[in-house]
């Protein structure tokens, strides 16, 4: 098979998925076509890139280009999410705080973000990108988590909610570093 077929099909498949989860349905069909670009090559290099380069694996479309599990268009979905939150608190006027741990989950994301570089330096010294993608997925995982447990726009305490909105904006530079390193691009807007 052709490269540039194989990226087409992903690229009509992650299409599919946009429709099918009803995202994307106030974009205009040009902003529509190029986010399914960004999810179907997302979903290629990140299928590729989050194996083991001398291990072998069997390549499915349907199951890479899912919006959840250990998928690129799971962890631009987080991307995406997160952005949204972070337009929608300045609308609200939310404003950032320093960053307080209050929740083990906190913690976690906070140990996650700060080993990054190490994470990096271990997959460029042993030329295994897959290093990173387990290190973005892990991150995105934890994320969710706490993006779930959290009402951050609803959060009454200024201070908390500020908090969490500064956790969330470091977590989603790192994903937009992790995720460039790996050739990958997070839309907008999905």
């Amino acid at each position: 098979m052709r490269l540039a077929d194989l990226m087409q099909m992903l690229i009509t498949e992650a299409e599919r998925r946009i429709d099918e989860a009803g995202m994307g349905a106030e974009l205009e069909q040009g902003e529509r076509e190029k986010v399914a670009d960004m999810v179907g090559l997302g979903a290629l290099k990140f299928a590729d890139l989050q194996h083991d380069r001398e291990s072998d694996y069997i390549f499915n479309i349907s199951r890479f280009s899912k919006f959840e599990g250990r998928t690129g268009p799971y962890l631009q979905y987080a991307g995406v999410r997160i952005k949204s939150l972070l337009f929608k608190a300045e609308k609200a006027g939310v404003a950032f705080a320093p960053v307080h741990i209050e929740k083990a989950i906190e913690r976690q994301i906070a140990l996650t973000l700060d080993r990054f570089h190490l994470v990096v330096e271990r997959a460029a010294e042993l030329r295994k990108p897959h290093i990173l993608a387990e290190h973005m997925f892990a991150l995105a995982g934890l994320y969710s988590q706490f993006y779930h447990d959290s009402r951050i726009l609803n959060e009454e305490d200024s201070t908390r909610a500020g908090s969490w909105l500064s956790l969330s904006k470091a977590v989603l530079a790192q994903l937009e570093l992790g995720l460039s390193l790996l050739g990958i691009d997070i839309p907008e807007r999905m």
